[in-house]
């Protein structure tokens, strides 16, 4: 992995125009995002994540949905503190990566440093919101709890801050998955619990009618030396066709 050269830009809104201006935000030399443009996508998005934490504390299920999400004796009047702080602008500091340095995630969090990754594949997604929300959760799990909580906590906090309904099964599953792996920053491995695709987020390519439709995309990406083969896509079909499926430019990675 080269090394990567590592720009610190300070965009911090006045605090008369903006009531919760922005964090510091770091970008890498090799991303493929321009940096304003980013800040502004990152600002808006953050706006939604600060009315959805703002909406999840006053919610009736706030207790019983925080202790799901990070054990069942977490300190709920702490939690309240931690989310309020948050929503009211005081978040971790954000970096944003190349997707090749972020292997594959699409947001990470280091509790060792209490930074969030974003990877710029998303900036202009509809998952940064979500993205954002998760890793907030590995974030408040981390101030809460001497010991990461199993599994999947950040997924888990981010869908229970988005209303879902979840079954048991799927707070098992949440719980049974392993997040950990490794990006990297300024060419140097760091372990972080990761952001990844599921079926819920799937990338949407839109109707397929006659004719060619090429999608450019990483697949098969990696989770510390694991690859994660669920890698899910959707799209629609007006009327029942043959299909045709292509896999192109495919190249083995190292396990």
């Amino acid at each position: 992995m080269e090394n990567t050269r590592e720009i610190l830009v300070a965009i911090i809104p006045e605090p008369s125009d903006y009531p919760n201006p922005l964090p510091p935000l770091g970008f890498s030399g090799d991303g493929s995002v321009n940096p304003l443009t980013a800040a502004a996508q990152i600002e808006a998005a953050l706006t939604q994540v600060n009315q959805q934490l703002t909406e999840f504390v006053a919610s009736a299920n706030f207790q019983g949905d925080l202790q799901t999400a990070f054990g069942a004796s977490t300190d709920v009047e702490l939690g309240a503190t931690i989310i309020e702080a948050l929503s009211q602008g005081e978040t971790p500091n954000l970096k944003v990566l190349s997707a090749r340095s972020m292997n594959g995630a699409d947001g990470a969090f280091d509790s060792v440093t209490g930074t969030v990754y974003l990877s710029d594949a998303i900036i202009h997604s509809e998952k940064l919101v979500d993205v954002i929300t998760e890793e907030f959760g590995h974030y408040i799990d981390s101030q809460l709890n001497e010991i990461d909580s199993p599994g999947d906590e950040g997924e888990l906090f981010m869908r229970l801050v988005n209303g879902e309904a979840l079954s048991e099964a799927d707070i098992t599953g949440l719980r049974n998955q392993d997040d950990w792996g490794l990006i990297w920053v300024e060419g140097e491995p760091v372990a972080v619990q990761m952001a990844y695709d599921t079926m819920a987020d799937a990338l949407n390519v839109g109707v397929i009618e006659s004719g060619e439709k090429v999608i450019s995309d990483r697949i098969g990406f990696g989770q510390g030396r694991r690859r994660d083969r669920n890698d899910y896509y959707r799209f629609t079909l007006n009327e029942p066709q043959s299909l045709t499926i292509l896999l192109d430019g495919m190249r083995k990675m190292p396990i």
